[in-house]
């Protein structure tokens, strides 16, 4: 989903740092109608080049689009692309893929979002890694030490981190981690004590203890800032639910913070601030 010329402004003004990302599929849909339906199609339009295929074309147009833009540090090729499993055609789409953005920019680091890392630490899906300057890992905290011991040389950094759940002001069990529960009880609401999580993800206390305990993996991207509309997660999928706001955010819908995004900032603030 490439970041509009505004939001790339207000990041670069407010000095966040971005990682902007091109797809979220490649050759073979998640959804009926994605994007996969014309990622190695032949792109028509005026400005695309003879033979150049409509990835090429949509991930040259953000990158001379963007790429004056002091924000950005990373260009992604995608997040939880299911086919980037180390096949002949994968591992050809990743160097094709990386080398329009080099042709382009030499400067910033390619990279890609990989939950694979999250199920295992060896598999094809190395040899995609391999080809990026920085590795992602999903969820992969369990897996990272392995994949450090065998690749000493490789940058790595969270790219998709925690999914704790809270729903702001709502207080629930204090004593225990609560994992992915959807139960009765919890009448449509997760715990803002910070104890509250989905069932491949991590608390924030989690997961960036783990972040500040390794001096090898170099930050991470947290799921997610903001509650946003969709993915009500635990009660995802659930059609009769009146839920249809996820929980994931450490800010609410209305803008005002949870719990944890005290957490987060007494962790990186300075106290001369």
């Amino acid at each position: 989903n490439p970041a509009s010329e505004q939001l790339l402004n207000a990041a670069a003004e407010l000095g966040f740092l971005v990682q902007e990302e091109a797809f979220d599929t490649w050759y073979h849909s998640k959804k009926t109608y994605d994007y996969g339906r014309f990622f190695d199609q032949e792109a028509t339009h005026p400005d695309a080049k003879p033979g150049e295929k409509w990835s090429d074309f949509d991930l040259r147009m953000m990158v001379e689009k963007d790429k004056n833009n002091p924000s950005i540090i990373m260009w992604s090729l995608g997040n939880e692309v299911e086919e980037a499993n180390g096949d002949v055609r994968s591992i050809a789409t990743a160097k094709r893929l990386k080398a329009v953005i080099k042709a382009i920019d030499t400067e910033r680091y390619v990279t890609m979002g990989e939950n694979k890392f999250s199920q295992r630490s060896s598999g094809g899906f190395i040899e995609i890694a391999k080809i990026m300057d920085v590795v992602g890992m999903n969820y992969g905290e369990h897996n990272y030490e392995a994949v450090r011991r065998a690749h000493p040389d490789w940058k790595i950094y969270g790219s998709e981190t925690s999914s704790a759940t809270r729903t702001r002001g709502s207080y629930y069990d204090p004593s225990r981690i609560l994992n992915h529960d959807h139960s009765a009880g919890r009448r449509y609401e997760q715990s803002d004590y910070g104890n509250d999580k989905v069932a491949w993800g991590r608390t924030a206390t989690q997961s960036w203890t783990f972040d500040r305990d390794h001096a090898g993996y170099a930050g991470q991207f947290i799921w997610t800032g903001i509650d946003y509309i969709g993915e009500p997660t635990p009660w995802h999928n659930m059609d009769r639910t009146p839920v249809k706001s996820s929980f994931f955010g450490i800010i609410d819908t209305a803008g005002l913070p949870k719990n944890d995004f005290y957490l987060y900032q007494s962790q990186w603030r300075s106290v001369q601030d």
